[in-house]
């Protein structure tokens, strides 16, 4: 257990050496995956160079183990190359290290590079899961980019695959990151909606049932606020007018704040 364990399980790999027996893949895999969930990532690195001395290949998973270890250090750079090297190398990545190679895109914040690999996914036949559309929308939601996000969403179930909590929960906080500018009140009750469907604890139901409610209510007074201001001429202004949203006036005139009123960045 733990860096014990994976001690242990390299003097096993020594001793197999020294008495002429041949380690192969799946051993080199099993040790370099302990060091790598132990961020050993230079001990990882020494057992890959004993198999490339020893001509034990690589496989996708030695590969994946790898991606994961540079994208944990946000080493972009290495996650570059060991993708470059594996597919070189006539390793076809599977779902797997195409989610890993995801996660340490989003890690390092090259959400764009992440989304056009996700496209690459899509066109080349292969089949996103739900851990691939969920590292994509959480790094577009970190970008503010709550629209695309929310395109990826529907994309995704219209393909059959069923959003958890996670994936939700990640969404909702992009309806509160856009404050009405993208994301508003239906995208909200459809999440609703959808967190009722998969019976997510009876808190997070309640917490998206105001935000819901506190959705309606700010979006039923700015529609009064601009009413109000039919016949004037403000004309040139935005819908929200300028230089505070209506919005805004909603929140000061209740004396909300973002935390209270749940609309906080995350």
């Amino acid at each position: 257990k733990g860096s014990n364990g994976v001690e242990a399980a390299r003097r096993v790999l020594e001793t197999m050496q020294k008495r002429s027996l041949d380690p192969d893949t799946e051993t080199f895999n099993m040790i370099i995956n302990g060091y790598v969930r132990n961020r050993q990532v230079k001990e990882a690195e020494r057992m890959i160079v004993l198999m490339k001395r020893a001509d034990i290949e690589l496989d996708v998973v030695t590969y994946t183990t790898l991606l994961k270890a540079y994208g944990m250090e946000r080493n972009m750079r290495e996650v570059r190359r060991i993708f470059q090297e594996m597919r070189k190398n006539g390793i076809e990545p599977d779902i797997y290290s195409l989610n890993t190679f995801l996660a340490s895109c989003v890690r390092s914040g090259d959400v764009t590079l992440a989304f056009r690999l996700f496209r690459n996914i899509v066109n080349e036949n292969q089949t996103p899961d739900i851990y691939t559309y969920t590292t994509i929308i959480s790094g577009l939601v970190r970008d503010t980019r709550v629209a695309e996000a929310w395109g990826l969403y529907r994309d995704m179930k219209r393909s059959g695959l069923v959003p958890n909590e996670n994936l939700i929960d990640l969404l909702m906080q992009g309806v509160r990151a856009s404050s009405l500018d993208s994301l508003g009140v239906s995208e909200a009750r459809t999440l609703l909606q959808d967190a009722k469907a998969i019976g997510i604890s009876v808190e997070l139901i309640r917490e998206y049932t105001e935000m819901v409610e506190q959705l309606e209510y700010i979006t039923s007074e700015t529609w009064k606020q601009r009413s109000s201001r039919d016949g004037s001429n403000d004309d040139d202004k935005d819908e929200f007018g300028d230089p505070s949203s209506a919005s805004q006036n909603i929140f000061r005139n209740h004396d909300w704040n973002e935390i209270d009123s749940s609309f906080k960045m995350f």
